[in-house]
C-alpha cells in the first residue's frame, strides 16, 4: 500500500485552499492507501478532469478527488467547483472505502455523478452534504456495485437535464439513515432511482423534488424475490411528478415500506 501521510490544513477548510488550476484532478489516492493517510481542512476547488474523447482512460474521471483502490481517511473537506469529462464531477471511486466526515461537495459538474461516482466502493459517510451539483446524467449521487453508508447527511439542489438529480444505485444496496433529500431537480428523469437494489432507507425526508417520473423515489428490476430496496419511517412529501409518481413510481420493481408517509 501507499505510505501513510497525514495532510492538514491548519486554518481549516474556509481558509485554506488547493486549487486545481483546471489541470487534471486535484488530490489523487491511488497508490492503496488506507485509513492512515489522511486529508483534512481543506478546500479543494478548480479540478478538471478532462479527456477529450472516449471514457476509457483515468484521466477522464474525478475532478475533485480521484480514488482508485484507496481507502484513506477524509474529514472536514469542501470539495467545490471542479468538473470531469466523464464521472465524479467532486469524487469519483474506484474500488475504493475510504472514511468520510464532515464533506461539503458543492457545484461541481460531470457527465454523470456530478457530485459523487462510486463504482465498486463502500464508504462511510457521516455530515457529507451534496448540494447543487449538475450532470447530464446523475447530478448528486451515483452508485454501482458499491455499498455506502450515508448518516446524517443532505442531498439537495442538485440537478440534472437528462436523468437523476439526487441519488442513482444500480446493482448497489446502500444504507440511508437520517438524511435529507430535498429541492433536487431532474425534469427528464427521477429524484432517488433504485434499479436491482437492495437499498435501505431509515428516517429519510424526501420533500419538494420535481422529476418526470419519481419525483421522490422510483424504483426498477427488483423484484419480489429480490433484491428490493426498504422503507423505514421514511417521509415522501411536497413532490411534482410532470408525467408518473410524485411520491413513489415502480416499473417492475418491489418495495418494502415500513411506517412511511407519502
Amino acid at each position: 500500500g501507499g505510505q501513510e501521510v497525514a495532510v492538514v490544513g491548519l486554518e481549516g477548510a474556509e481558509e485554506t485552499t488547493i486549487d486545481g488550476n483546471a489541470a487534471g484532478s486535484v488530490v489523487r489516492f491511488a497508490q492503496g492507501e488506507g485509513p492512515g493517510s489522511s486529508l483534512s481542512g481543506f478546500t479543494i476547488r478548480n479540478g478538471a478532469a478532462e479527456c477529450g474523447g472516449p471514457c476509457a482512460v483515468p484521466e477522464c474521471y474525478g475532478g475533485g478527488l480521484y480514488l482508485h483502490g484507496a481507502s484513506p481517511t477524509l474529514t472536514e473537506l469542501r470539495i467545490e467547483e471542479n468538473r470531469a469529462d466523464c464521472h465524479g464531477g467532486g469524487l469519483f471511486l474506484q474500488s475504493s472505502s475510504p472514511s468520510m466526515a464532515d464533506i461539503a461537495v458543492s457545484r461541481n459538474d460531470a457527465e454523470s455523478g456530478g457530485g459523487l461516482s462510486l463504482t465498486d466502493s463502500s464508504p462511510s459517510m457521516e455530515r457529507v452534504d451534496v448540494v447543487g451539483n449538475t450532470a447530464n446524467e446523475i447530478a448528486g449521487i451515483y452508485l454501482s456495485a458499491s455499498h455506502p453508508t450515508v448518516i446524517d447527511s443532505t442531498i439537495s439542489h442538485n440537478v440534472s437535464l437528462e436523468s437523476v438529480s439526487a441519488l442513482f444505485a444500480l446493482s448497489s444496496d446502500p444504507l440511508l439513515s437520517r438524511v435529507v433529500i430535498t429541492e433536487n431537480s431532474a425534469p427528464d428523469g427521477a429524484t432517488v432511482y433504485v434499479d436491482w437494489s437492495a437499498a435501505r432507507f431509515e428516517q429519510v425526508s424526501i420533500t419538494s423534488n420535481t422529476a418526470e417520473r419519481g419525483a421522490g423515489i422510483r424504483v426498477d428490476d427488483c423484484p419480489s424475490s429480490g433484491p428490493y430496496p426498504t422503507l423505514q419511517g421514511v417521509v415522501i412529501s411536497d413532490n411534482w411528478a410532470t408525467l408518473d409518481g410524485g411520491g413513489l413510481y415502480t416499473d417492475s420493481g418491489s418495495t418494502q415500506l415500513i411506517d412511511v408517509l407519502i
